[in-house]
């Protein structure tokens, strides 16, 4: 049995269901080509400046809607620029009203000691045709996904929609799966696949969501590539993946090698093979005291993205951002660095993620049922 929508603490395929986009559990491979396919056209459409063409039929069989009269509304309770920003141009671009609002918790009814079950029984009632959370707090997500509801038995007139569709936006160290979309695409832009290559993951492989989602996502969507995880081992201290990710990749058909590194010759032999290279920053936020004094610096040492680097591997450099000392800004510009394409890619990423998830719910449940079918 299922958890009550107010004890969901963590990711349940019963409860968490397309087109909520809740964990990158949900992005297999139908489901990947899905909203690539449909962010490619949009991004073609950005690109020339095509506004009467933006709203465009997905297939043939599905006719032309924008998101005019729609509403996407949505809390931002963690700093946030790329994310908030690129939601709210997506939503003005499709034609729906943007509220994804920036807010200190403190200044919400949370602050006064309200239940955060009940801020959300509340945010549902207020019907947004879309609601993006982030907040610190990994269960939230969860939580608010389960209450904004499931979308069958609706009597939307076009499909079967029903009000709020919910969409994670990043909750604690655990998911970011919007981002996991955007890095997925980028990389599928500029290598022309997901599939065959060696992909070098160097940064915080213990409470990055951005990492955590990105390997989850690959291990349901990628074929055939070669995931190296550069574990670095600095005065002892080794960083791991979370036990959950390296379960998902253990099922999953891909290389999966984690690699202890100590020296910056080792990580460099790494890059040299490698066709793809995705840094993060360290979350030292999110580890608190656990972290030898030394071992933040030393990491960004060890795994630096520098001129150097560069110049002696042929690396596809891709990052979330924001960039710390793990990224020398010498290297901003460099045609093998993705990252300011890669960021801006969010917007026709989300805008796809938005249309299918409010016009088109049927279209993502299929797809990631059909994968599901085929796995089993």
């Amino acid at each position: 049995m299922s958890p009550a929508p107010e004890n969901a603490t963590e990711y349940d395929p019963q409860l968490h269901r397309w087109p909520h986009c809740v964990s990158a559990h949900q992005i297999t491979r139908s489901v990947f080509e899905l909203i690539q396919k449909r962010a490619a056209q949009m991004l073609d459409q950005l690109e020339k400046r095509d506004w009467s063409r933006m709203h465009g039929e997905l297939f043939d069989n599905i006719p032309r809607q924008s998101l005019a009269n729609t509403i996407t509304a949505g809390l931002i309770l963690e700093p946030s620029t790329r994310t908030q920003t690129s939601f709210n141009v997506a939503a003005a671009r499709l034609g729906s009203s943007p509220q994804v609002q920036m807010i200190d918790p403190a200044r919400t009814s949370m602050g006064k000691a309200e239940r955060w079950d009940t801020t959300v029984r509340v945010l549902c009632q207020y019907h947004p045709d879309a609601f993006v959370l982030r907040t610190p707090h990994v269960e939230q997500a969860y939580q608010a996904a389960a209450l904004f509801g499931d979308y069958t038995g609706s009597h939307h007139p076009n499909t079967d929609k029903s009000w709020g569709v919910f969409i994670n936006a990043g909750n604690g160290s655990d998911q970011h799966p919007t981002q996991a979309l955007l890095d997925m695409f980028a990389i599928h832009k500029v290598c022309g696949t997901i599939n065959g290559l060696r992909i070098l993951i160097a940064g915080d492989i213990g409470r990055a969501r951005t990492v955590n989602s990105l390997l989850i996502a690959l291990a349901q969507a990628a074929i055939d590539s070669t995931i190296v995880i550069v574990a670095p081992v600095i005065d002892g201290y080794e960083l791991s993946p979370p036990a959950h990710v390296m379960h998902k990749l253990d099922e999953a058909n891909l290389n999966v090698q984690v690699a202890q590194v100590r020296t910056r010759d080792e990580f460099v032999d790494l890059a040299r093979q490698a066709d793809v290279g995705y840094w993060t920053r360290l979350q030292v936020e999110r580890y608190r005291d656990e972290l030898p004094p030394s071992f933040a610096a030393a990491n960004a040492s060890l795994i630096q993205l520098s001129p150097e680097l560069l110049d002696q591997t042929e690396i596809l450099a891709f990052h979330p951002m924001p960039y710390t000392d793990e990224v020398c800004r010498e290297v901003e510009g460099h045609h093998q660095v993705m990252f300011l394409k890669q960021a801006g890619w969010g917007v026709p990423v989300r805008m796809a993620l938005l249309e299918l998830a409010i016009l088109h719910p049927k279209q993502l449940r299929d797809a990631f049922e059909q994968d599901t079918r085929e796995s089993a």
